[in-house]
């Protein structure tokens, strides 16, 4: 993420986040206000409930104690219970009368047998058995029946007192939703009721009480009263909280944005510039001036840049002094092990000529001057060529082809030492690889020197051996010398790192880099004690390349 982005996002946080916790710290607080405020107001409606259906109850016995008086008084009930006929069809429309003066939605009479004698609800309930409402001293729910079905009814009992005939007068108030809903002055209070077998209302209850219930056959059951409230203050609260805390949160976001784009264009532009100054700085470029005359942080950010630069001039200069110095020693350590190992057939040629010369033999001396003359000519030439090589700066392969098992049996000859074994197949006998004739000798003169070297005195050999695969040659060096370890092996191949005490460490680490300059692959497999063996695998030459 960039400086700007991030800016822009530190200032985002230290913008919103105090307003988030501010906000939400507000509607928590109010949320609780309004829920205590709402649990008391619930309190007082359930409250306000209870008492209205207690205070109906005693109205509906009230007035059925006084209709029951009344009709106890009156001559036509004597006459209509003794079978006088004009007195009974008075009395069954007694009740739809009565129930309207009274202001009862239900007034039923029936006998100490449950016969109905007159119903208000339901004229023709007359003569038919019902059962009978108990009497107590509070009301309870009666399933009244109609013309369509049943209806609940808030009733009460009352008995008549007419000596001898056990009637018993049974009257209320049916309750409907229309009727419930009076029962609180707040217009946000729900009231249902629930009869056994009715589903559960979707609305969550604030409370619920129970009134007995008369069913149809006479069991006692209850009737349930349901209070809820129909909108919650609380959720109301909460949203118009969240809306406005969104809207707060936009805007306060977009001026943010605004201000952290503008603070960070101001801060970010000089920044921006040392930015580039600093991607112009290389070894070869330490003259940019970093000066910007500030006395702030980023002034002295371009102090501190420009006395790093002071510094990395000065340290480059020292490093290529050091770099030369040390190219220089590289370079004189090649030249001598070169020279060295190039020197060796001619030390040996020279050592064969001085035991002649000294046995007074002229013959013999003349035969093997012969012999030798070609390795004296050959090592000459590579000295020669080798010194043509140091002459230039970048020494560069002389390319062409030549032909391996030349190259192997002049290296074995001129290092004259007899363990030195060689095996080459009738079918590699004139087998060529692309390389030149100087480059694949300082190869194998290397490779093998150090095999002979690794023997243990007077015991051991050394077999070099040609195996000619389809694309490649392979020419491997092995001895039956010391051996090395797998670390030892690792460091066998960089500069300067040699087990002789007067080893130069490039023998092997001239060879790898001889072999990738000619396309070719270099293996080694050492164990201690158990020798080593290395293989140098080098492409066949192509058609028509000249031969040395």
């Amino acid at each position: 993420m960039t400086f700007r982005g991030r800016l822009i996002l530190a200032l985002l946080v230290a913008a919103l986040l105090p307003l988030i916790v501010f906000a939400l710290g507000v509607r928590r607080e109010l949320s609780s206000g309004v829920a205590l405020a709402e649990e008391t107001a619930n309190r007082r409606a359930v409250g306000q409930v209870q008492r209205a259906l207690s205070t109906e109850g005693a109205r509906i016995g009230d007035r059925l104690d006084v209709i029951a008086r009344d009709l106890a008084r009156d001559a036509r009930t004597i006459r209509a219970l003794a079978g006088d006929a004009d007195a009974r069809r008075w009395l069954i429309d007694y009740a739809a009368s009565t129930a309207s003066t009274a202001g009862l939605d239900a007034v039923q009479l029936q006998d100490s047998s449950g016969t109905v004698l007159s119903a208000s609800q339901f004229r023709n309930l007359y003569g038919q058995q019902e059962p009978i409402l108990p009497q107590g001293d509070s009301a309870r729910v009666w399933l009244a029946r109609t013309p369509t079905g049943t209806a609940p009814v808030l009733a009460r009992s009352a008995t008549v007192p007419i000596p001898g005939h056990g009637l018993r007068l049974t009257g209320g108030t049916v309750l409907d939703s229309a009727w419930l809903a009076t029962l609180s002055p707040d217009t946000a209070i729900g009231i249902a009721m629930r009869l056994p077998g009715d589903s559960a209302p979707a609305q969550s209850t604030i409370a619920e009480f129970s009134l007995p219930l008369a069913a149809a056959a006479g069991a006692e059951s209850s009737a349930h009263i349901l209070v809820w409230r129909h909108a919650s203050g609380i959720a109301e609260l909460r949203q118009g909280i969240s809306q406005k805390l969104a809207v707060a949160l936009a805007l306060s976001g977009i001026v943010a944005a605004v201000l952290a784009l503008l603070l960070g264009a101001r801060m970010s532009r000089p920044l921006k510039d040392l930015t580039e100054r600093a991607e112009q700085v290389d070894v070869d470029h330490l003259d940019q001036d970093f000066a910007s005359g500030r006395s702030d942080e980023i002034g002295r950010l371009s102090t501190a840049l420009g006395a790093m630069q002071h510094r990395l001039g000065r340290s480059v200069a020292q490093l290529r002094d050091a770099e030369r110095r040390a190219a220089t020693g590289d370079l004189a350590r090649q030249v001598n092990h070169d020279i060295k190992n190039s020197l060796a057939p001619i030390r040996n040629v020279l050592r064969h000529l001085s035991e002649l010369a000294a046995s007074d033999d002229a013959p013999a001396l003349r035969q093997v001057y012969r012999e030798r003359e070609a390795t004296l000519t050959a090592s000459v030439a590579h000295l020669e060529a080798m010194a043509r090589n140091y002459a230039q700066l970048s020494p560069k392969l002389a390319g062409g082809s030549v032909i391996v098992s030349g190259v192997l049996r002049d290296v074995v000859r001129d290092i004259g030492e007899a363990r030195v074994g060689v095996d080459i197949p009738a079918s590699a006998g004139n087998v060529a690889v692309a390389a030149d004739a100087p480059t694949l000798r300082r190869i194998l003169h290397n490779l093998i020197s150090n095999a002979v070297e690794s023997l243990p005195h007077g015991a051991g050999a050394v077999t070099a051996g040609i195996e000619v695969q389809p694309s490649m040659v392979t020419i491997s060096i092995t001895d039956t010398g010391r051996g090395m370890s797998a670390a030892e092996l690792d460091r066998a191949f960089r500069d300067f790192r040699t087990t002789k005490e007067a080893g130069t460490g490039l023998g092997l680490s001239s060879v790898r880099r001889l072999v990738m300059e000619l396309n070719g692959s270099l293996r080694a497999s050492s164990s201690p004690g158990a020798g080593s063996r290395f293989e140098v695998s080098l492409p066949h030459a192509a058609a028509g390349d000249p031969r040395p």
